[in-house]
């Protein structure tokens, strides 16, 4: 195959996955930018984490909520919780990471928080462990997850909100965690400012 046929397929690959999921993740991220507003307006917070490069998914959607995706308004109160780069690596030499996540939910969660937890293949254990500790700390949960979910999905109960996108195939999982952050954002806006 040449590369414009490649680059062709990797569209088609994009639009196929899309249109698949649509109507299957309306549901659950209209629950979820549901939550994240409720939790907004009684002044509560948003704790995302993931590893990888759900790290920089939980940065993204950290920076659309404190900053903005389409419309003004002030800072939404968020925290990535993979982004103290100090803190990691003093656990990485100490063989702390399975509790990365967790600890810091510890100190900084608060009953009505939401924890948003990301993992392209659902096998992070600190990320698990994450909403074990956040369910402890009375936070809701929010977990986004491609392949089959892995061991993430065993950590899950009837109240979480589940994100799935069921697909291995890293980048077109990592597409949809974008749309999906996307979209959150924008229903979050809709629903704080009254946007149409």
């Amino acid at each position: 195959m040449d590369l414009h046929n490649r680059i062709n397929e990797h569209f088609k690959q994009n639009v196929l996955l899309t249109s698949q999921l649509a109507p299957l993740l309306a549901e659950p991220i209209e629950q979820a930018s549901a939550l994240i507003a409720e939790s907004l307006l009684a002044r509560k917070k948003i704790l995302a984490c993931g590893n990888s490069v759900c790290a920089a998914n939980a940065q993204y959607l950290v920076s659309r909520l404190m900053g903005h995706l389409d419309f003004e308004r002030p800072g939404l109160a968020a925290i990535n919780l993979s982004q103290d780069i100090q803190l990691i690596t003093a656990m990485a030499q100490t063989n702390d990471l399975a509790q990365l996540y967790s600890r810091q939910i510890s100190a900084l969660g608060e009953e009505g928080d939401v924890l948003f937890a990301m993992c392209m293949s659902g096998e992070s254990d600190n990320v698990t462990q994450a909403i074990l500790r956040a369910r402890e700390n009375g936070l809701q949960v929010i977990a986004m997850v491609g392949g089959d979910g892995g061991e993430m999905m065993q950590a899950l109960q009837d109240t979480d909100i589940l994100i799935s996108v069921a697909s291995h195939e890293i980048a077109r999982v990592q597409e949809i965690f974008i749309l999906v952050i996307h979209c959150i954002c924008d229903a979050v806006d809709s629903i704080l400012l009254g946007v149409e």
